[in-house]
Parts: structure tokens; sequence; C-alpha cells
């Protein structure tokens, strides 16, 4: 299983930045990329201020719902 992790940056000093863990999981890598980029996309809708600067896919063990 994967799960999408987007990490976004404060415009004004990009080394304050926070990781946003998707809380959905999928069987397929390229249905979680397209989560991400929702994610991705919805960061200023929350934190003003912040812009999206990576996303990854983390394969998960079996079994495990996080990292």
């Amino acid at each position: 299983m994967y799960q999408a992790i987007v990490v976004a940056c404060m415009i004004a000093n990009m080394e304050i930045c926070v990781t946003f863990e998707g809380q959905q999981w999928f069987d397929i890598e390229q249905t979680c990329k397209v989560r991400a980029m929702g994610m991705a996309s919805d960061v200023h809708k929350y934190y003003k201020g912040y812009k999206p600067v990576s996303y990854r896919c983390r394969a998960l063990p079996k079994g495990q719902l996080s990292r």
C-alpha cells in the first residue's frame, strides 16, 4: 500500500516546513500520486503563506498504516 506525503514550506522562510501525511491508502502508486497532487493544490487553502515543495508516495509494509 502507498501513503501520500506532501511537504510545504513558508514562502517567506523556506526553512520552515510542514509535512502532511494523507489519511487514505492506495494499492496503486499512480492513484497515490493523484492524491498527493490534490493535497498539494489544497495547501494554500489551509496554510496561508505556505507553498508545496515536494511530494512522494511512501510504500508501506504489509499491515502498517503509517511510519
